[in-house]
C-alpha cells in the first residue's frame, strides 16, 4: 500500500486527519474505520467524476460498508443550487438513509461543497468526508469545513460551517484534470504565498514548469504546505470571526467576476487570479506593497497562464456585486490586502467608488482601449507597446503580436510572441498567436509545434485548432484539416467562420470528411476569424499524433537571443535523452555565449581562408583541441563533413573558436 503523508486539523473534539500521498485511495476503508465513520454510506458525485473514479472509490468500500448509494448530480458551477441539493435529499430519503448514515463528496469544489451542506442539513447534521479531486478543492474547500450552494444574487450565500471526519488527498487523480482546472487550483496555491508564507511564494516562482508537469514531488508539496497554512488558520478561526477571512484574498473582487460574467463562464480560480491581481493593486494604492511586488505577483499568475485582465463591467457593476459579498460588514466594503508578500491584513475601504474607478482604469485597460479605438495599425501597435514597456508579463503580447503580423512585419510579430510565449508559458493563447505568424512565414513544422504547445495547455483552444487545421491544409492534408475544424466547430457551434469553411471543404460539416478529399477552398480562407484570441478548458486530451513541441521552440528562443530560456528547454532534452549530441552541442554553445570570460578553444590546423580552415575542421575525422593557455589537450571526433561544415565556419567568424 502506497505510503501517505498527514497533518492533523486541531479542532478539539472535532478534529480530523488529512493524508496525502500518490495512488493512495486504496487506503479508505482502513482510514473510515479509524474515523469510525458510518457503514451505511452514500458517495455523491458528478458526471466526469464518475466515469474516471467512481468504481474506485464504490471497490475501496465495498468490504468496509453495510450499504452504498451513488449519487450523481451534474457537472458545473451552475448546478450548485438548492434545487440540486433537494435532488441530493430526494435520493436519501428515497433509498433510506437514516441518521446512521455517512456522505463521501467524490469531486471537486461544486460536490464537495454542495457534500457537505447535504451532510449538515440532512437529518439535522450526518458525518462526511472529502475525496477532492481537483486541485482547487484539494488546497482550499476540502479543508476547514465551509460547505454552501450559490444564490443567484451571489455566489455561497446559502451554508454552513460543517467539518469533514476524513479529507484524502490522492495527487495521482490531478493526471485526469483538464490544464485548465489545473492552473485555476494554482490560483489558491499562489494566494497562501501571497498572504502568509514569502519563502513559498519564491519557491513557486521556481517551480511552475514542475506544477504544470505534474511532478509528483511538487505537487504533494504544493498541496501540503497550502493545506498546512489553512489548517493553521481554521484552528484559530474556524467561523471566520476574524483571522480566517485573510483566506478570501482575491475573492471579493473575485466572486464579482462570477457573478457578472455568469457562474461557470468563468473558473472560480481564474477570477481569483483577478481578484487577486485587483487587490495588490489597491494594496498598492493603500501603500501597503511595492511595485515590484504587484509586478512579481503578476508574473507569477501570467506564467502559470491564469489571466489577469479584468473582464468589462462598469465599476458600478462591480461595487454592486461586491456590496452582496460575505466579506461586506455594516455596509462597509472590507478587503484582504497583501503587506508585501507574504503577509495580510484586513482593511475596511473608504470611498471604494472612486477607488475602483480608478484601479478599473488601469495603465493596461487605459492602452487596450486606446488600441481599440485607434484606427491605425501603428496606433494600435503603439499603445500595445507602451503597455508592455510597463509590463512585460502583460497578455497584451498576443495583440502586439497580431498587430505587428497584419501589417506583414512578420519578424517583429515572431520577436514579440517568442519573447512573450518565453515570459508567460502557460499562456496558450500566445502559442496560438506564434503559431499564426510561423505559418505566414511558412515554417509550418514550426508552426505545428506552437499550436500543438497551444492545445497541450488547453485542449479546446479553438484557435489553436483552427490555426493548426489552416497548416494541414496548406500541407496537402485536408481531411486531417476538416477533423481540427470540426472539433473546433463542437466547442463552438455558434461560429459561422468554421462553418462556412468546412462548407467550402465540401460535404455535410457533421458527417466527417467527404469523398474526394478535395480542399475546395484556397489555404488562406481558412484562417478567416482565427485572430480572436479565446481561453476555455476541457477534459478532452490533446490528439495523440500532436508533437511535443522541445528543440524546434527552443531553437527559435536562441535565434531571438533568448539565450537563459532555450538553454532551459534543451537542459530538460538532455535530462529525458542523454543521448541528444545536437542538443547538447547547442547547450553548450549557449554556455560560451553567457559567459564570454572562458577560455576559447584554439585549435591548430594548416589553411590560409577561414573557409579553408572550416573545410579542413569538417573533413578531420578527429582534430587536437587545445585550450589556450593550456598544456592539456582533448580529442573531439567531428560528425558528417557536409552537416559540420557550416557550424565550423560560424564558430570560426564568431570567434568560438581561435585558429592557427
Amino acid at each position: 500500500m502506497n505510503e501517505c503523508q498527514k497533518i492533523i486539523v486541531g479542532l478539539g473534539d472535532r478534529s480530523y486527519p488529512i493524508l496525502f500521498g500518490n495512488g493512495i485511495l486504496g487506503r479508505l476503508a482502513e482510514e473510515l474505520s479509524k474515523t469510525g465513520f458510518p457503514k451505511q454510506i452514500a458517495i455523491i458525485t458528478n458526471e466526469t467524476v464518475e466515469d474516471l473514479y467512481a468504481a474506485d472509490v464504490l471497490a475501496a468500500v465495498e468490504n468496509y460498508a453495510d450499504k452504498i448509494a451513488l449519487i450523481v448530480i451534474p457537472d458545473g458551477e451552475k448546478y450548485k443550487t438548492l434545487s440540486t441539493l433537494e435532488t441530493v435529499f430526494s435520493n436519501l430519503i428515497e433509498q433510506g438513509f437514516d441518521r446512521t448514515c455517512g456522505l463521501i463528496a467524490l469531486g471537486g469544489g461544486v460536490v464537495g461543497d454542495l457534500a457537505g451542506f447535504a451532510a449538515a442539513s440532512y437529518l439535522r447534521g450526518v458525518p462526511f468526508v472529502q475525496i477532492p479531486t481537483t486541485l482547487l478543492a484539494q488546497v482550499d474547500s476540502s479543508v476547514g469545513g465551509k460547505t454552501a450552494v450559490n444564490h443567484a444574487l451571489g455566489k455561497n450565500l446559502i451554508g454552513a460551517f460543517y467539518q469533514p471526519r476524513l479529507v484524502l488527498i490522492d495527487v495521482s487523480m490531478l493526471r485526469t484534470l483538464p490544464a485548465r482546472e489545473l492552473k485555476a487550483g494554482l490560483a489558491e496555491v499562489v494566494k497562501y504565498g501571497v498572504i502568509r508564507n514569502r519563502g513559498f511564494f519564491s519557491w513557486l516562482e521556481n517551480n511552475v514548469t514542475n506544477l504544470l508537469g505534474l511532478d509528483e514531488e511538487s505537487l504533494i508539496h504544493a498541496v501540503m504546505t497550502s493545506c498546512q497554512i489553512k489548517a493553521n488558520i481554521v484552528e484559530n478561526d474556524e467561523k471566520e470571526a476574524s483571522l480566517r477571512a485573510i483566506l478570501n484574498y482575491g475573492h471579493t473582487f473575485g466572486h464579482a467576476v462570477e457573478q457578472l460574467s455568469g457562474y461557470g463562464s468563468i473558473k472560480h480560480g481564474e477570477a481569483v487570479s483577478i481578484g487577486m491581481l485587483v487587490a495588490a493593486k489597491l494594496s498598492r494604492h493603500e501603500d501597503l506593497c511595492q511595485a515590484a511586488d504587484v509586478e512579481r505577483i503578476a508574473g507569477l499568475l501570467n506564467s502559470i497562464g491564469l489571466p489577469t485582465d479584468i473582464p468589462r463591467f462598469a465599476p458600478d457593476e462591480y461595487l454592486e456585486a461586491m456590496a452582496r459579498d460575505k466579506k461586506v460588514h455594516h455596509g462597509t466594503l472590507r478587503f484582504v490586502l497583501n503587506r508585501g508578500i507574504g503577509d495580510c491584513l484586513i482593511k475596511d475601504i473608504e470611498s471604494p467608488g472612486t477607488i475602483f474607478s480608478a484601479l478599473l482604469q488601469s495603465p493596461d485597460t487605459k492602452g487596450r482601449a486606446m488600441a481599440e479605438k485607434s484606427s491605425s495599425p501603428l496606433g494600435k501597435i503603439a499603445a500595445y507597446t507602451e503597455i508592455l514597456a510597463k509590463d512585460p508579463h502583460s497578455t497584451v503580447f498576443v495583440s502586439l503580436s497580431e498587430a505587428y503580423r497584419q501589417l506583414g512585419m512578420l519578424d517583429d510579430a515572431l520577436d514579440v510572441a517568442l519573447k512573450g510565449t518565453a515570459n508567460l508559458p502557460g499562456f496558450c493563447p500566445g502559442y496560438s498567436a506564434l503559431g499564426r505568424v510561423l505559418t505566414q512565414q511558412g515554417e509550418l513544422s514550426k508552426a505545428t509545434e506552437a499550436f500543438a504547445t497551444a492545445l497541450e495547455l488547453d485542449p479546446e483552444h479553438a484557435q489553436a485548432l483552427k490555426g493548426l487545421a489552416k497548416v494541414r491544409l496548406r500541407q496537402g492534408s485536408p481531411e486531417q484539416a476538416r477533423e481540427l475544424l470540426l472539433r473546433a466547430l463542437s466547442i463552438n457551434p455558434d461560429d459561422s467562420t468554421v462553418r462556412k469553411q468546412l462548407a467550402s471543404l465540401g460535404g455535410d460539416h457533421s458527417s466527417g470528411v467527404n469523398k474526394t478529399g478535395d480542399a475546395g477552398t484556397d489555404a488562406e480562407d481558412l484562417h478567416q476569424g482565427a485572430d480572436d484570441v479565446v481561453d476555455s478548458g476541457t477534459d478532452e486530451e490533446p490528439p495523440e499524433s500532436s508533437p511535443i513541441p522541445t528543440e524546434t521552440i527552443a531553437d527559435l528562443y536562441r535565434k531571438q537571443g533568448l539565450l537563459k530560456e532555450a538553454a532551459a528547454i534543451y537542459r530538460d532534452i538532455l535530462r529525458l535523452d542523454p543521448q541528444r549530441e545536437t542538443v547538447r552541442n547547442k547547450l553548450i554553445e549557449i554556455k560560451t555565449l553567457l559567459d564570454p570570460d572562458r577560455s576559447v578553444p584554439t585549435i591548430r590546423l594548416q589553411g590560409t581562408s577561414i573557409t579553408d580552415k572550416a573545410v579542413a575542421l569538417a573533413v578531420s575525422p578527429a582534430v587536437e583541441r587545445q585550450p589556450e593557455g593550456s598544456a592539456s589537450e582533448s580529442k573531439v571526433v567531428s560528425a558528417d563533413p557536409v552537416s559540420t561544415l557550416e557550424k565550423w565556419l560560424v564558430s570560426i567568424e564568431k570567434g568560438r573558436i581561435h585558429v592557427q
